[in-house]
């Protein structure tokens, strides 16, 4: 994490690269919800396949399913906790 990042600088990279050409260069806060700034289904899944190798954890199903991961300070919530088990 940077002084100026709530997150992993990794983590930013990959989220960038499953936004559209258009919004990567765009500032986002944490309460950015991942729909709002261009993540749709399928680029979901290809963002969650990159961060679960980027950070070697496996993000569970239900996890998914109950909002948790609406925002990307969820996302990284979720991905930062799984990553200190």
């Amino acid at each position: 994490m940077t002084e100026n990042s709530p997150w992993d600088p990794a983590f930013e990279k990959h989220l960038r690269s499953a936004l559209p050409p258009r919004t990567r260069d765009m500032t986002f806060d944490a309460e950015a919800e991942l729909k709002s700034v261009g993540v749709d289904s399928l680029a979901l899944v290809h963002l969650l396949i990159a961060l679960e190798e980027e950070f070697q954890v496996a993000i569970p199903d239900f996890i998914l399913v109950d909002g948790s991961c609406d925002t990307v300070g969820g996302l990284w919530k979720v991905i930062d906790g799984l990553r200190q088990k």
